[in-house]
């Protein structure tokens, strides 16, 4: 099942249940999903999980930014959960240092360090789409 259809299938069950909070999230998340592919007229038109999670990421980098001015807010938090269920499982550190130092190690020694960590990030984004941290990529790499 599509990352879409979980989430319309969510926000059926919150409006069965009378989940507000709930129903309310998936509502919005949903209706920004249909804002990101307007676009397409073809009836036999798919979302994409790519695009799904575009819109996941944008809400939850949002309810963070919300919570790191008021941590305090109960029903953020709440959402933020929600909204980190539907992400995939997360490379631990230890397995994108290890991948990082296969791609390494494939790499031409003399190039720039700049270089290693473009040939990294182009092997993570197209094998591990949505499964890493990108902000510690470049730590590792310059680390290795």
């Amino acid at each position: 099942m599509s990352l879409y259809q979980q989430i319309k299938t969510k926000q059926l069950e919150a409006r069965k249940a009378k989940i507000t909070l709930h129903t309310n999230l998936y509502t919005t998340l949903l209706g920004e999903i249909q804002t990101a592919t307007a676009g397409v007229q073809n009836s036999s038109f798919e979302i994409s999980d790519s695009v799904v999670l575009r819109v996941i990421t944008k809400f939850i980098k949002n309810a963070k930014d919300s919570l790191a001015l008021r941590p305090d807010n109960t029903i953020v938090s709440l959402e933020l959960k929600l909204l980190e269920t539907f992400l995939p499982k997360q490379l631990t550190d230890e397995e994108l240092t290890a991948i990082i130092v296969e791609v390494k190690t494939q790499c031409h020694s003399n190039l720039q360090p700049n270089a290693i960590i473009g040939f990294v990030m182009k092997h993570l984004k197209t094998n591990y789409e949505n499964q890493y941290d990108a902000s510690k990529v470049k730590d590792i790499v310059l680390g290795l």
